[in-house]
């Protein structure tokens, strides 16, 4: 079995690494996105790509979101996610619900995950939070 990363989070009942990515749906997010979707392969992860909506009129605008992430040509499991709620509860739970062994939250100037959803994020879950930072960073 490979160390790193695996060995920080583990696996339950010998499956795959379960990544859960939020995506905010802007362009910065777009390209974190294919970081992601790399790393989760390069560890042999399922990926699930969450986008959290306030109210059921921004449907159309959930779906754009998780187009921005390029799943077509990716070498693993991806299946997105559209919900409906308050990000932190939302993110929550499916994280619970999906068994969740590490949540991705972007950071970065033009797509800022706010203090207070990671702080109550992080009241909310057990799972460990990853922070992306903007890829211009590097």
């Amino acid at each position: 079995m490979k160390k790193g990363i695996l060995g920080i989070f583990g696996r339950k009942g010998g499956r795959r690494l379960r990544i859960l990515a939020t995506t905010s749906g802007s362009v910065p997010a777009r390209h974190k996105g294919a970081y992601i979707i790399h790393v989760a392969e390069h560890l042999g992860a399922e990926l699930l790509v969450l986008h959290v909506i306030e109210d059921e009129s921004r449907w159309q605008d959930g779906d754009w979101a998780l187009s921005l992430y390029d799943v077509k040509g990716a070498k693993i499991n991806v299946r997105t996610l559209l919900r409906i709620g308050r990000a932190p509860q939302v993110i929550a739970q499916v994280a619970a619900e999906e068994e969740a062994d590490v949540i991705t939250l972007g950071l970065g100037p033009d797509d800022n995950a706010p203090d207070e959803v990671i702080t109550e994020l992080s009241r909310l879950t057990n799972v460990p939070i990853l922070l992306v930072p903007s890829l211009e960073d590097f």
